[in-house]
């Protein structure tokens, strides 16, 4: 992915469809659109997947209890879709067992959850193999997931759903969409819109935030970083991502006129400003979609509510389950703790959210819920505020219902929408059914593509993942322990080679970690966009979430690996490491509160 380049080409063409964000939505239907041989732009504010689509519960699910609520197409495309990817990204999307305990008093008794699981299994068809679900004894509980409250357990189910890293699932669907012709650029910032005598949009004009802001490409929003935030929605930023996206701080051209610039490629003075043309444009922001809306025409109606959801992680032998368990608040709310390797993480929470759609973070009645729903569940665990390594939150784009129905009660299913403007936006949807969403998007918008052959290519990294034998074989080629190259196999698949051919020497005298870290910052820069520390550790190189350091002792080593590939000098590589372990700090601010 050559980010100067596709700077170049988004100048020199107009484009059948320019997608605003670069979420799991906007990087879908990129790909889905590509593939369908038409011509594809993509401009995302941040970096990909840097609001909601790397700060949900991680999971590729159907959704067991959007049964209950008789959304039975939801839930059958939701299977269906989870069964694809795992086929398609297996190193990015595993198969995870998941506990279901009933207890007396619960509002979903063991006979409804048995029906439900049997219709979850059925919607999978016969490509679920074994993993189909059986109904466990109390005791049969206990031998599973011993850790699980005992008192007035009835018994439960086990199934099977799959989990994933949704940021690094993210950013390798915006490769497969490059990988197939789509130009794809990140820190790039939509300031308004450009129309025809007509009113139509015709195209957008866009700032190159690196060139504006130089380190950290500007605030963070996956990372809650201090300062800055949205302006009024007439001054909202169009470029935030899919389920994805940053800040708000640019200023709309006046509605129904032409924005001055001329034509196709014409920049802005000052010369980080230029002008993208395209015959359609998509509005893929997520929690942004109003604002977007809004810089087209301030008078459009609100068409999301938004609700957040935190998470908060833990080292694993704090939380030491042994499957992924589906439980329950104190309010009945279903919630899941889930193993991840050395750590375990919980959540969500599900809260209307007003405030600043740049800024969504753990606050600490959050964290002390989700506290309280693990000792209800695990009271042997003993967990407290201080065993919390890390923590998230992400907001839910969700279409408003217009009444005041409980925020778990709204659908999370999607629609388009089109403005006079001709402005497309989607709202609402789910990361398990991306797929599914674009190829309806795309037949929706370009009808005369409708009937194209189902993407059955498997994602970059998903052809083969490498054995544990290859692994050890491996190991005693680099250097680099077992552990160190499962990580790297988990999180690139087949493309573990690539990554390791960014292993410098002298790299391993610094120690596994480092060395690891290092080689994947550098191909991280080269290869898959990273354009700031903060791209690298958080969501290319996740050591933010899953290191009990969050990726402090490592952070001046990445970016020393970052600046060979991109040129940083010594006071732009500090700044980097400056501007991410703040964001860490921020990350951590609920503490204060508790």
């Amino acid at each position: 992915m050559d980010r100067q380049r596709a700077l170049a080409q988004l100048q020199q063409e107009t484009f059948d469809l320019l997608i605003i964000g670069g979420g799991i939505t906007g990087s879908g239907v990129a790909r889905e659109a590509a593939h369908r041989g038409l011509r594809v732009a993509v401009v995302e504010a941040r970096d990909f997947a840097a609001g909601t689509s790397s700060r949900s519960t991680k999971l590729i699910h159907g959704g067991l209890r959007y049964l209950k609520e008789r959304d039975f197409r939801l839930v059958h495309e939701a299977v269906v879709e989870r069964m694809r990817l795992l086929r398609l990204a297996p190193h990015l999307v595993r198969a995870e067992w998941f506990v279901f305990p009933v207890y007396r008093g619960d509002p979903d008794p063991l006979w409804q959850l048995r029906i439900g699981l049997w219709l979850y299994d059925r919607y999978a068809g016969r490509s679920l193999g074994t993993l189909r679900h059986r109904m466990l004894s109390p005791q049969q509980v206990r031998e599973v997931e011993p850790l699980l409250r005992q008192d007035r357990l009835v018994g439960a189910g086990m199934y099977v759903d799959a989990v994933t890293d949704d940021a690094r699932l993210t950013a390798t669907v915006a490769r497969q969409a490059v990988a197939a012709g789509a130009v794809v650029v990140n820190h790039a910032e939509v300031t308004g819109f450009i129309k025809d005598p007509g009113g139509r949009v015709v195209g957008v004009r866009v700032r190159d935030l690196l060139a504006v802001h130089g380190a950290g490409g500007g605030a963070e929003a996956g990372e809650t970083a201090r300062g800055g935030g949205a302006q009024d929605a007439g001054a909202a930023t169009a470029g935030a991502g899919g389920a994805g996206g940053g800040p708000a701080r640019a200023t709309a051209a006046p509605t129904g006129t032409a924005a001055a610039g001329g034509g196709a490629g014409q920049a802005a003075p000052g010369g980080d400003e230029f002008v993208v043309r395209a015959r359609k444009i998509l509005n893929a922001t997520g929690p942004w979609a109003d604002h977007v809306r809004r810089l087209d025409d301030p008078a459009s109606p609100r068409l999301l509510r938004l609700t957040k959801g935190i998470h908060i992680a833990f080292r694993r032998d704090r939380l030491p389950i042994r499957h992924a368990v589906t439980m329950r608040g104190r309010d009945g709310r279903i919630m899941f703790a889930v193993p991840r390797g050395d750590f375990a993480y919980a959540g969500t929470t599900d809260t209307v959210y007003r405030d600043d759609p740049a800024r969504p973070r753990p606050e600490p009645d959050d964290v002390r819920y989700v506290l309280d729903a693990l000792h209800r569940n695990f009271p042997g665990a003993g967990l407290g505020p201080d065993d919390v390594i890390s923590a998230w939150a992400g907001l839910r784009p969700l279409i408003d219902p217009g009444d005041a129905r409980d925020p778990s009660a709204i659908s999370r299913d999607y629609q388009l929408y089109w403005s006079p403007s001709g402005l497309i936006t989607v709202a609402g949807g789910k990361l398990t059914a991306y797929k599914a969403m674009a190829r309806n998007i795309v037949d929706r918008v370009f009808p005369e593509t409708k009937g194209a052959p189902v993407d059955e290519e498997p994602l970059p990294g998903g052809r083969r993942p490498p054995t544990e034998a290859e692994l050890r074989d491996k190991a005693a080629q680099t250097g680099l322990p077992v552990e160190e190259l499962q990580w790297l196999a988990r999180h690139f698949g087949d493309e573990m080679d690539r990554v390791l051919g960014y292993l410098r020497p002298g790299d391993l005298q610094a120690g596994p970690r480092v060395a690891r870290v290092r080689a994947a910052a550098r191909y991280a820069a080269a290869e898959e966009m990273a354009c700031t520390l903060a791209d690298a550790l958080w969501r290319r190189v996740p050591e933010a979430l899953w290191s009990t350091d969050n990726g402090r002792g490592v952070a001046a080593e990445a970016a020393a690996a970052m600046a060979e590939v991109l040129g940083w000098d010594d006071a732009r590589r500090d700044a980097e490491v400056s501007a991410y372990l703040s964001q860490v700090q921020a990350m951590h601010d609920w503490r204060e509160g508790f």
